[in-house]
């Protein structure tokens, strides 16, 4: 395949892969165009009993404009009761059309990947019921021309849901091809926003003081340019709702490739003053990040005495699986050694700890520095940083948490990190 063929494929990628999902009986997806990287949003639909329009079976799949226009459909039924397995489609994109009034292309509008996209998602809602799609022996030049790369294969291959991610998906400092991270978005349910990105919502359902005026009535996003605002937004919605604390918590977001927002002043709350950036689409898993440097849930740490000496315990919260978790604080050994331990409690044994040792005042972790492998880059040894520091403004007045002169390449990249975040 030449490196041109091999681009074109690439870009007509239709499917945003990972925005596939199912909400309330449908199946929901996203069409990103090639030309103008616009979210087009999609949905598909069964129909097992059929409607008022076809009194068989049938799927059904649709894709919308931006601003919520229709521009493109197909059905997929079974022409023969003998093979209620096989079913075959009749797609409908609108620009392609010749009889359209007005339509500049007059038929012969270049291709952008929507029938094949429309098929994808079709291709998924059959095969969950155990159907395929197959080629129907009454198709136009456009459907034969957009079979030409399955017609081999005797039917519409199911696509499969995965994607090439990038190192900026892990952490907001990382490279990303979608620009750096300028925007955040506080959520009530982190776990499924980390695994899904961040859905769309009816605007209907708001009060419209809340949605700018030419976005109202469709669905919508909404992200903000300060961190701090958006993780209070999220705790407080949750507290109103009674929703677990938990499940907080907060995603940078990239901006490239997403339609460009309307900013739009808040009224009330948290927010109330400052300008959202509002969106009539989705932002895809790929344009958000974890926000590594989480807040340590409890302003106040609860102390305990365990059998080395007096625990103080904060709580923490993984930024990728919402869970909260007890950071501690205690002598390392007994109670009157002034060396500290410092980690955060798991199911099997700490995730991450560390030993603090003191020499000439100053504290430095020197040994037994560790994160489990699946919670690294997570923010975990940042946490155990920042509650010894507090806990050392605290309790040792004068001493401060100072690189050790015994650094391994990892931990100079940490301490570099640490140091920039506070200039």
């Amino acid at each position: 395949m030449l490196p041109m063929d091999l681009a074109w494929r690439l870009l007509k990628m239709p499917l945003v892969s990972e925005s596939v999902r199912q909400e309330d009986g449908e199946y929901r997806a996203d069409f990103r165009h090639p030309e103008t990287g616009e979210i087009y949003p999609m949905s598909g639909k069964k129909y097992p009993e059929g409607d008022w329009r076809n009194k068989q079976p049938f799927i059904e799949t649709k894709i919308s404009s931006p601003n919520n226009q229709d521009v493109g459909s197909s059905t997929f039924y079974a022409p023969d009761e003998n093979y209620p397995h096989n079913l075959v489609g009749a797609p409908y994109i609108e620009q392609r059309d010749p009889f359209v009034e007005g339509n500049e292309f007059g038929g012969e509008a270049p291709p952008v990947g929507m029938g094949t996209a429309l098929y994808d998602l079709g291709a998924i809602i059959a095969d969950a019921q155990g159907a395929k799609i197959v080629p129907s022996d009454a198709r136009n030049w456009q459907a034969r021309e957009m079979w030409a790369k399955h017609e081999d294969k005797g039917h519409w291959p199911v696509p499969v849901i995965k994607r090439q991610t990038e190192l900026g998906e892990f952490h907001e400092d990382f490279p990303s091809s979608l620009g750096p991270v300028t925007e955040y978005h506080g959520t009530m349910n982190l776990p499924a926003v980390s695994e899904q990105g961040i859905k769309a919502r009816s605007s209907r359902k708001r009060s419209k003081k809340y949605v700018p005026e030419q976005l109202r009535g469709q669905d919508i996003t909404y992200t903000t340019p300060d961190q701090e605002r958006a993780l209070a937004f999220a705790q407080e919605r949750a507290q109103s709702l009674g929703l677990p604390s938990s499940q907080v918590g907060v995603v940078g977001v990239r901006a490239g490739g997403l339609p460009s927002p309307i900013q739009h002043q808040e009224p009330f709350g948290v927010l109330g003053g400052t300008m959202s950036n509002v969106r009539p689409s989705a932002i895809p898993r790929a344009n958000i990040t974890p926000v590594l440097k989480m807040p340590i849930v409890s302003d106040s740490p609860e102390v305990r005495q365990l059998d080395v000496g007096p625990a103080h315990i904060h709580q923490f919260q993984d930024p990728v699986t919402g869970e909260v978790k007890p950071l501690y604080i205690s002598p390392a050994s007994n109670p009157d050694s002034e060396n500290l331990y410092a980690g955060i409690v798991g199911n099997n044994g700490d995730r991450a700890s560390a030993k603090f040792n003191t020499g000439d005042g100053d504290y430095a972790s020197l040994d037994g520095i560790k994160t489990q492998e699946p919670f690294q880059r997570r923010g975990y040894m940042s946490a155990i940083y920042d509650a010894v520091e507090e806990y050392l403004q605290q309790h040792k007045k004068g001493r401060n948490l100072v690189p050790s002169d015994f650094q391994s390449d990892e931990g100079k990249a940490f301490w570099e990190s640490r140091n920039k975040e506070e200039m």
